[in-house]
């Protein structure tokens, strides 16, 4: 039989490993919180990822489309000044007459 040291050192042990266990599980329950909070993260980031590719694809359409409409009105301005010089040209013409 055991005699009441070994006792003691066995009941002890126990005690250590009752407290190793808890700790233990403490820590299992942070990490896997952690792990739900990355993965929350995680989804997040993709989601504002994906709402970021959507923004530039915009932005550019955008951007192309402003590019055409600057080289519109520039091509307008010219055909402005061009009519505007044929107009006084008629006029200087009339006027000559």
């Amino acid at each position: 039989m055991c005699d009441a040291g070994e006792v003691q050192l066995l009941q002890s042990e126990v005690l250590r490993h009752e407290a190793q266990r808890e700790s233990l599980a403490s820590e299992l329950l942070q990490l896997t919180e952690q792990v739900l909070q990355l993965q929350q993260q995680q989804e997040e980031h993709l989601q504002l990822k994906q709402q970021h590719q959507d923004i530039a694809q915009k932005y550019n359409a955008l951007l192309q489309m402003y590019g055409e409409k600057v080289e519109e009105v520039d091509e307008l301005r010219l055909d402005l000044a061009d009519v505007k010089e044929m107009y006084k040209a008629q006029i200087n013409q009339l006027m000559q007459q």
